[in-house]
């Protein structure tokens, strides 16, 4: 299957590589394929955010089918990265960590890569993995990418800098003509 297939894959494929590549991180093929598809998913269904991670775990703890376990792990997996990435405001308000998100992300994915008959790479998970704060930069930047906002969004952005230091944010916030000065340089 090429990358490529849909105009849908098409285009988060196109937002991804620009992603990656203002992030700074190089993915395997597999894996940009992986993050692309799961954006596709994740764009054309609804995607549950509500259900706490550690129930994720402790679903993965009790459950007897080999298959089902590596789904669980994967859906750890997924939806810790759904949040890291576009959801950093969301889990603030909930006054969840950040660090506990990537911490179960990263769990997330280590369990799907031991999963012997996995139909994903295990090589794929295994990068998701170690590069899990990596991918969920990528992700703030491609929701920045994909955001459409106003002039009138500038102090929203600014006060999400101040909380986040998100470079995507700091670029939205420069290309809405707002310069940022590092703390020791004077005007």
């Amino acid at each position: 299957m090429d990358i490529d297939d849909t105009p849908v894959q098409s285009y988060f494929h196109e937002v991804v590589n620009k992603a990656l590549s203002t992030v700074g991180l190089k993915l395997s093929h597999w894996s940009e394929f992986y993050i692309v598809d799961l954006l596709v998913r994740q764009a054309s269904k609804a995607f549950d955010v509500n259900r706490p991670l550690v129930d994720l775990l402790m679903e993965v703890t009790s459950e007897p089918s080999p298959h089902r376990r590596f789904e669980v792990h994967q859906r750890l997996g997924d939806t810790a990265l759904f949040l890291a990435g576009f959801c950093v405001g969301y889990i603030r308000n909930r006054g969840l960590s950040l660090e506990y998100i990537k911490s179960m992300g990263r769990r997330g994915y280590t369990g799907a890569s031991e999963y012997p008959l996995s139909p994903t790479p295990r090589e794929v998970f295994e990068e998701l993995s170690q590069e899990f704060e990596g991918v969920a930069l990528v992700y703030d930047e491609v929701r920045e990418q994909t955001t459409v906002g106003t002039t009138a969004d500038v102090v929203k952005l600014w006060e999400q800098y101040r909380k986040t230091k998100s470079p995507a944010v700091k670029r939205r916030l420069y290309l809405n003509g707002v310069i940022l000065l590092d703390e020791d340089e004077e005007v």
